[in-house]
Order: structure tokens, then C-alpha cells, then sequence
């Protein structure tokens, strides 16, 4: 434990010993802070460069898809457009050939049935003229009942919105023929006093009578519907009445998004701008409880707008959360989902560090000799660097050195799995074994590599014997019944060639393991940024240090050379 300790505090040790000394410290905290504010630069860049081009992307996939939505909507407005007056015709025929006027009592029944729609306060009045407009067409002669399929529609083939509502869900008190064989809804019932007849619509409901008026309508399609499919005659096609169905659904949809750009405008003071936005009159946006802060993107983006929750009562402010509109769905934001955005942001921000750190130690990575120099001198160790005069630049030389390391400790690794799956067999390969023994692998290998951090690790002082592993897979395939198999010891005699270059490090290692175990778990915590900028320099000098000292060591324990002995008479005059 002691030598775990040494070896995990050495490199604190020694940048004591740089800060301490003025001109060290000058060059070992400017060189650190330039390349912290070089990599920090070059991540936000990328982040930015990376956050603009996924924007540019997702703007060019909502306007397609708008574009898509547009299409598919008129053209459900001029099918449904042509089936209204497919089906106004059919009804004017029916009257034609009735030639009377329409039954009182199935007028009744009709009447009774649209009253059946929850939130209505009062009747809807409507004036004659508009029934071309709104699309309605109400038969109560020989028909039985007959509706248009696709009420509120308008005949020139827009889309159909919630300030176009037909009159046919309003009270009529009686039904007359006109002339010309068409229908005219005549007021018999009484309006709300905040109503108007404006082409069958009440500008003046509040937005839940609205909401409640449409699901209403909705349910009557449904109805008709059922009715059709139990084989009963609902005065329309099946066709009529399943496009019927739709549109009424799309009106309800469209109403929901409206009263949602409503609520984000009014409280702010915007005047909306777009004809098919109608402001509700009676007052219930003021009492809404969110309040927008900023309008809806045009393409289709984000709108976020903050919401105050109400006071707990005791005094302090209540907590500001953000409402996040996206594609027409609210999403709140409160402190918990805050936090996962921030932990998102600093995740994409630390990978884009550890890239940064990479490229500019590229650059700069002779300033690190130079402060591994001043280490050394300072502590009394011989410099492993000549002196030189640092720049930055970059160095092909230095980079294919540092690939070809990786991609030797890659094989490193790679060679010994098959040798723990096979150990793993016996418990039939289990993951959570593999995952130990891996990682117990890679961190071994990491020690290893910390010690050739220095020169003198790669210099044999004796003849170096097998490593620890390949003593204990030959001895496992050569004595142990049941693995004595060719194919295993050919893999144990191929995982020795693979080794065989790094012999020397692996010696190091098994002779000084503890106090190597600290300076890797101390160089493993330093990887990441900006702390590599600090400790990079220090890891060498810590490695020659202790083998300075076993050095040290080794020529203590020597005994002296015996002196020689010298025959009597040889000395003297």
C-alpha cells in the first residue's frame, strides 16, 4: 500500500517542485492554460459548426414534410368538396321528385338528434342564403333525414376550419323547400346572447363551447357511420360519411393548434397577423396559466415559452419552468428535465474535448518535452530529452509513432480474449465475468504502458523471462488434464511471439507492481481534459524516477570490489 501511495503522489511531487522554481512555473502554467483555452475553443466550434448543420437538416425535413401535409390536405378538401356536392345534388333530386314538403316529424327527429351535442347553451341561427356557403343540406321529406355528408365544408375546396362550422348542428324550429329545390334553415330556436350568424359560426363562444361543439359533431359522424354499417339508411354514401368523418376530425385537430398559437400570443400583445386566427372573446386566454415569450417558429421549430407555476403559499418565488412547444406538442421543462438538457450539453461538450485535447497536444506536444525536461533537472534526474527550442507545428513523425503504439496495444489486448473465453467456459461464458476479466485485462495493460512511459523501461538490466500470463497458460495447456490440446499451446506459442517486444516493460512491471498500479491509476484520472494539459509532462519523469531508484537500489546492495592482494616485497623502494 505504501508503494501504491508513492506512486499515485509522485506526480504531485513533482509539480511542487515545478511551481516552485519561477521560471518553470511561468512556463508550465502558460503552456497548460493556452492549451485548456485552444481545446475549449476548437470543441465550441465544432458544437456550434455541428448544432447549425443538424438545424439546416431538421428545417429542410419539416418543410418537406409541411409541404407533404399541405398536399395530402387539399386534396382530402377537394374530395371532400366534390362529395358535398355530389351529395347536395342528390338531395336537391330527391326533393324534386317528392315534390312535397319535408315531414315536420322527421324534421323534429333530426333537430332533437343535433340538439343531443353537449355544451350547446342555444340554438344556432342561420340565415338561408348561407346554406351554399357552409355546405348543408337538411332533408326531412321523402329522404328521411337525409344530411350532406361533409356539413361546414366549404364548396370552393379550402380546408376546412372550426370558424366555418355549419349550420346544421343548430335549432331549427322548421324546415321549408325553396323554388329552386333547395333547403333554408329557418331561426326558431334562441341564440346566445355572445352569438353571431356569420356563416354558421359563433364568433362569440368560448373556446371550451367550441372545443365541445366539434367533439359533438365528431360523434355524430360516428354515429351516421355505425348507422351505414348496420345496413340502415342515413341518407348518405358510406364514402361521404367516412370523408365527413375525416374532415371533422382535421377541424378538431386544427382547432387545438390554434387555441395553442392563441394562448402563446395573446398574453404577450401580439396582434395576430393571419386571417384564420380569430382571438376567443370571452376572456379565458387571460386566465390561462402560461404565458409566452417567444412565437412560434414559421418553419415549423420550436417555440419556448415560460410557465409559472402558482405560489406554495410560503413566501418564496415560485420556480420558473419553461414550456417547450415542438410540432405543435407542449412539452414543459421543470428542474429535473433542465438538468438531463445540461447533462446532454456537457456530455456532447466532453467528447468533443477529448478530440480537441488530441489535436492540439498534436500541435504542441514539444512544449511537454521541454517542461519533462525542467521536471528532471529540478528533481535530480538525467533528462531523457536534449534541450530544443519548442513550436508548434505538426509532426508526421511523432503522429505515425503514436499509431503504430496504439494499434500494437489494440493486438496486445485482442490476442489474450480467446484465451478468457476459454477460461469463462465453465461458466458458460458468462457476461458479467467476461466484462471483469476484460476489463481486469485492459487495466493491466495500462500499467504496462505507463511504465514505457520512460526510456529506461524499455532497457532489459537482466535477461527477461516470460511474462506472468504465458507462464501460467503454459504451464495450464502443458500439466492440466483436459487442456493439454495442440491448438491451445500453438495459441500460447503465438501469444509469446506477440509479446516478445514488449518484454522489457512487462519485467519492469512484475518487479515494481504497486508502485506502478498508482502512477497508472493517477495517469488514467488525469485523461481527461484539461488535466492532461497538466499531468502529461509528468508521467515520464515519474516512471524514471523509479527506476532511478531501483537503480539506486541495486548499486546499494552490491557488495565493493575486494581489494587485490599484493605478495609481500612487491611494494616499496
Amino acid at each position: 500500500m505504501r508503494q501504491f501511495i508513492y506512486g499515485l503522489s509522485l506526480p504531485i511531487h513533482l509539480a511542487r517542485a515545478l511551481l516552485a522554481n519561477p521560471a518553470a512555473r511561468k512556463l508550465y502554467l502558460r503552456v497548460g492554460l493556452y492549451q485548456t483555452v485552444a481545446a475549449l475553443a476548437l470543441a465550441l466550434g465544432w458544437m456550434s459548426c455541428s448544432h447549425k448543420a443538424v438545424e439546416t437538416a431538421n428545417r429542410h425535413e419539416s418543410r418537406g414534410d409541411a409541404k407533404r401535409t399541405e398536399e395530402i390536405r387539399k386534396a382530402a378538401a377537394a374530395l371532400a368538396a366534390q362529395r358535398l356536392k355530389e351529395a347536395e345534388a342528390r338531395a336537391n333530386r330527391r326533393l324534386g321528385d317528392a315534390g312535397a314538403a319535408p315531414d315536420l316529424a322527421d324534421a323534429g327527429e333530426t333537430s332533437r338528434r343535433d340538439m343531443a351535442a353537449p355544451a350547446m347553451d342555444g340554438g344556432l341561427a342561420a340565415n338561408a342564403g348561407d346554406t351554399a356557403d357552409s355546405g348543408i343540406a337538411a332533408n326531412g321529406g321523402a329522404g328521411g333525414g337525409n344530411r350532406a355528408a361533409g356539413g361546414g365544408l366549404p364548396a370552393s375546396g379550402g380546408v376546412p376550419t372550426s370558424h366555418g362550422i355549419a349550420a346544421d348542428a343548430g335549432v331549427a324550429a322548421n324546415n321549408d323547400v325553396g323554388p329552386d329545390g333547395g333547403i333554408s334553415a329557418i331561426a326558431g330556436g334562441t341564440t346566445d346572447s355572445g352569438g353571431a350568424a356569420d356563416g354558421g359560426t359563433a364568433v362569440g363562444r368560448s373556446r371550451r363551447q367550441t372545443q365541445a361543439y366539434a367533439e359533438a359533431r365528431l360523434e355524430q359522424r360516428v354515429r351516421d357511420l355505425e348507422t351505414l354499417t348496420r345496413g340502415d339508411d342515413a341518407g348518405t354514401s358510406l364514402s361521404e360519411t367516412i370523408a365527413g368523418l375525416v374532415v371533422e376530425a382535421t377541424r378538431i385537430a386544427e382547432t387545438s393548434t390554434r387555441e395553442h398559437l392563441d394562448e402563446a400570443t395573446a398574453e404577450d400583445g401580439d396582434t395576430a397577423a393571419d386571417d384564420d386566427e380569430v382571438a376567443d372573446a370571452d376572456g379565458d386566454t387571460a386566465d390561462d396559466d402560461t404565458v409566452a415569450d417567444e412565437a412560434v417558429e414559421e418553419d415549423g421549430g420550436t417555440a419556448v415559452a415560460g410557465k409559472t407555476p402558482p405560489s406554495s403559499g410560503d413566501g418564496d418565488a415560485p420556480r420558473k419552468s419553461v414550456r417547450v412547444k415542438l410540432q405543435g406538442e407542449d412539452i414543459s421543462l421543470g428542474g429535473k428535465d433542465l438538468s438531463e438538457v445540461g447533462i446532454a450539453f456537457w456530455a456532447a461538450l466532453f467528447a468533443a474535448l477529448q478530440v480537441a485535447q488530441w489535436v492540439v497536444i498534436a500541435l504542441s506536444r514539444e512544449y511537454h518535452d521541454v517542461i519533462a525536461r525542467e521536471a528532471s533537472l529540478l528533481t535530480g534526474v538525467e533528462p531523457e530529452d536534449e534541450a530544443m527550442q519548442p513550436r508548434v507545428h505538426v509532426d508526421f513523425a511523432w503522429i505515425r509513432k503514436k499509431v503504430k503504439r496504439r494499434w500494437r496495444a489494440m493486438l496486445l489486448f485482442v490476442v489474450g480474449v480467446p484465451a478468457m473465453l476459454v477460461l469463462t467456459m465453465p461458466v458458460l461464458c458468462n457476461t458479467h465475468v467476461v466484462s471483469v476479466l476484460s476489463t481486469a485485462w485492459g487495466a493491466y495493460w495500462l500499467v504496462v504502458f505507463t511504465a514505457a512511459k520512460s526510456a529506461r523501461a524499455w532497457e532489459a538490466t537482466t535477461s527477461p523471462r516470460p511474462p506472468w500470463f504465458l507462464r501460467a497458460w503454459t504451464w495450464l495447456t502443458t500439466k492440466v488434464p483436459g487442456m493439454r490440446w495442440g491448438f491451445l499451446q500453438r495459441y500460447g506459442a503465438l501469444w509469446e511471439r506477440r509479446t516478445q517486444e514488449v518484454l522489457a516493460p512487462v519485467s519492469t512491471v512484475e518487479r515494481h507492481p504497486y508502485a506502478y498500479a498508482g502512477l497508472a491509476l493517477i495517469r488514467f484520472l488525469g485523461a481527461f481534459p484539461p488535466m492532461k494539459f497538466f499531468l502529461r509532462p509528468l508521467i515520464p519523469v515519474a516512471s524514471a524516477h523509479l527506476l532511478a531508484e531501483e537503480t539506486a537500489a541495486r548499486a546499494a546492495m552490491k557488495p565493493p570490489p575486494e581489494k587485490p592482494t599484493i605478495p609481500a616485497g612487491e611494494t616499496g623502494a
